[in-house]
């Protein structure tokens, strides 16, 4: 989206909260709408070409739906104008109350503003105070707390848990798919649970009822993060920078598809019995190292290395290679191996 064009037609030669805005539209306006005007004075006074509804979304850790709403509040207050044109918004004009409204055709908020709105709260159920209590013994949502505040990184409050519970329990959407909307938020840099509220609301509109649609639905997050964090058993936080390098290693130098990422990290807990992201790691490049693209390359591979360990079993032990004169080696008195690299690196993980 590009730059908006702010300027101020208010006749204020100073960056002033007018008088007349804490006395009458202040009281009556929601605190995130509030927020939203005093950013734009904020910024007014020095004509921000750069300013966007997604910036100002992330200045005031909201969500766009939010800034939207407000910004349209505020035109129906008479305190600025939108203006744009097919569909764009391309500017926002701060006004003095009073001031005429241009009635141009194509400057209306309605059409410039192209995003979907919140569900409005009359369409949605009356929120029952005393849910939490009967989710107490639901050991789905408990768990789901639980990992809350794990990708959080803090307590959650008695307000947060109510607005889960409202989530989960009136609106029935899944602990996987609140427990995927949290690690979306967090990996967004949003960690406010009214953004995830909002988010969930937006989901719960339009239908999204599993982490599956939800993944469709919402911008992508890092590839593949989610899915191996879950495959290796822990969802409970954010791969840390090592291991999301690594991640990105797989799907992008690498080129690897979800499934045969999640296939190495399958092989690496069925061998060492832990999740480790090194022993993925060293799976994933040798399966590069020898072309593999695709499961079926996965399984020719694999035979291969099995008919390779058979044909070594069943050599003749013994013998001694010589020198082309016939004479033995003395180097080559002992038996030769070819190390099983896979084995090798579970027994040291076993001897730690």
């Amino acid at each position: 989206m590009p730059g908006l064009k702010l300027y101020n037609e208010s006749n204020l030669d100073a960056l002033l909260v007018p008088g007349y805005f804490i006395d009458t539209y202040m009281p009556q306006a929601s605190g995130e709408f509030v927020k939203v005007y005093l950013s734009l004075l904020r910024r007014a006074a020095g004509e921000d070409a750069g300013l966007t509804v997604s910036g100002l979304a992330d200045f005031l850790n909201c969500t766009e739906n939010d800034v939207v709403r407000a910004l349209k509040y505020w035109e129906r207050m008479g305190l600025l104008r939108l203006e744009g044109a097919d569909g764009t918004l391309t500017g926002i004009a701060l006004l003095t109350p009073g001031a005429p409204v241009k009635e141009e055709t194509a400057v209306r908020a309605e059409a410039a503003v192209a995003v979907t709105s919140v569900p409005a709260a009359a369409s949605l159920p009356e929120r029952d105070n005393g849910l939490l209590k009967k989710l107490e013994k639901d050991e789905e949502f408990k768990q789901f707390l639980f990992v809350a505040e794990k990708y959080m990184g803090s307590l959650l409050t008695r307000r947060d848990c109510d607005t889960f519970a409202y989530l989960y329990g009136q609106l029935k959407m899944p602990g996987e798919l609140l427990e995927y909307l949290i690690e979306y938020c967090v990996s967004m840099g949003h960690k406010s649970v009214r953004y995830m509220e909002t988010v969930a609301l937006d989901l719960h509109q339009k239908g999204i009822k599993t982490a599956a649609q939800a993944k469709s639905a919402l911008p992508a997050m890092r590839k593949g993060a989610y899915a191996v964090m879950k495959a290796f058993g822990l969802s409970g936080r954010l791969p840390a920078a090592g291991e999301q390098e690594m991640i990105d290693r797989w799907f992008g130098e690498y080129g690897f598809s979800r499934e045969l990422v999640l296939e190495a990290c399958g092989r690496t807990v069925a061998a060492i019995h832990k999740p480790s992201f090194e022993y993925a790691d060293k799976i994933l490049a040798a399966w590069r190292e020898n072309g593999v693209k695709t499961m079926s390359d996965v399984k020719v591979l694999d035979e291969k290395r099995s008919r390779q360990k058979e044909s070594k079993t069943g050599a003749p032990k013994g013998s001694q290679p010589r020198r082309s004169g016939g004479r033995p080696n003395q180097f080559h008195n002992f038996e030769q191996r070819e190390y099983d690299f896979d084995e090798l690196i579970k027994q040291i993980n076993q001897q730690q």
